[in-house]
């Protein structure tokens, strides 16, 4: 008895020091479990991508796809007769080792991620927007982690594809149409280079209804350095602006993780202010949205997706339906930067203790769709 006893003992005293060192070494067991085994070499890239080919769009208007989905209950798919377009530049997908930068493969669970996240983040803009969606060689997650310049370099040629694609987009389909910039995490980083460089200073200003700029920290002093007409929005009806949040759990501690591009090269965030618009009350201001003003959360059912994105290989799945937004859920405020909500039970933290990064869009869903609507109506009305 007292040998069991001990055995018992010790196989929880191993089992318990199993679990402090994952818990304590997890971030540093997962870098390594992503992190590219060569570095960053542009002729070891994969094939860019040809535009022109419409195989290379993860959305376009006149294709049945999930951009199309429409919420149950929540209106029809208006893309025929919007009066604007968005250019959505999607998030990051590929977590591999075997590369910086993404293959455009159908046969990876990558591409086949591209269509859930259009589904979820995209298809909010259709009530007001045709839906321009490119594929694009994505920088591989680690590329946010990296300390070196490999996760940059990728991120750079990363952006290539997304200012070529803007520029077919331009010049082939949007024939002087205005316009919504639309993008979430490290679509983010692109479209705020996409804003500067190819917007800002240009004659395209003058078509940019909004940019929703989601889910990356964004210094308020970015926009004194890089541009000149582009703004934070203050209200729900600004045109021209640009909107972004960070979704974090009510008494969580936000971690101020990730770099940001100027023309002087990347800094870290550190500590610089950042800016955080309320996407309830579309306001800068700390003042807590009411419940009932909370147009909708909409949350997709999708077994076993975590199973593809370790695996890296496609489950073959399709997204035919959105359900029923679920309104009047939360409230929501910005702090110091961030914005904050009420614990959600259903939610998983994916990205650290009290992150929901990953469903910056989803919490809002509803929210977005009207914003957009408005922010196409006033710019109508005002050009």
């Amino acid at each position: 008895m007292k040998k069991a006893l001990i055995i018992a003992l010790s196989t929880i005293a191993v089992i318990t020091a199993v679990v402090a060192v994952l818990v304590l070494n997890g971030e540093r067991i997962f870098k390594s479990c992503i992190r590219p085994v060569e570095h960053f070499d542009s002729a070891a890239a994969p094939q860019a991508p040809d535009y022109g080919s419409e195989k290379n769009w993860a959305a376009l208007p006149w294709k049945n796809e999930e951009a199309d989905l429409v919420p149950e209950g929540a209106g029809t798919d208006g893309q025929a007769a919007a009066a604007a377009d968005v250019f959505y530049i999607h998030p990051t997908g590929y977590y591999s080792k075997k590369g910086w930068n993404s293959p455009i493969d159908p046969g990876l669970s990558a591409y086949e991620q591209v269509r859930i996240m259009v589904a979820g983040q995209a298809s909010p803009f259709n009530a007001c927007c045709r839906v321009f969606a490119p594929h694009y060689r994505e920088a591989t997650l680690y590329s946010f982690m990296d300390t070196g310049a490999d996760g940059r370099q990728a991120l750079d040629l990363a952006y290539t594809d997304v200012a070529r694609a803007f520029d077919y987009y331009i010049t082939h389909y949007n024939r002087g149409r205005p316009f919504i910039i639309a993008s979430h995490s490290q679509g983010s980083v692109h479209a705020l280079r996409l804003l500067e460089e190819k917007i800002d200073r240009t004659a395209l200003y003058e078509k940019l209804v909004a940019a929703y700029v989601i889910g990356y920290l964004i210094p308020v002093e970015k926009f004194e350095r890089s541009f000149m007409r582009v703004g934070p929005c203050s209200g729900e009806n600004d045109t021209g602006c640009l909107v972004t949040w960070n979704t974090y759990i009510e008494g969580s501690t936000p971690r101020r993780f990730g770099f940001i591009r100027y023309k002087s090269g990347w800094e870290n965030v550190g500590e610089k202010e950042v800016l955080c618009v309320n996407p309830v009350t579309w306001k800068r201001d700390g003042a807590p949205s009411p419940v009932e003003s909370h147009r909708g959360a909409l949350f997709m059912k999708l077994p076993g997706l975590w199973k593809a994105a370790i695996t890296g290989r496609p489950i073959g799945m399709k997204i035919t339906v959105l359900p029923a937004p679920d309104e009047h859920r939360l409230s929501a405020r910005c702090d110091r930067g961030f914005l904050f909500v009420p614990r959600q039970e259903e939610l998983f933290e994916f990205f650290g203790r009290g992150n929901y990064h990953i469903f910056d869009y989803s919490l809002f869903y509803m929210d977005i769709r009207h914003n957009a609507c408005v922010r196409v109506t006033e710019y109508c009305k005002r050009h």
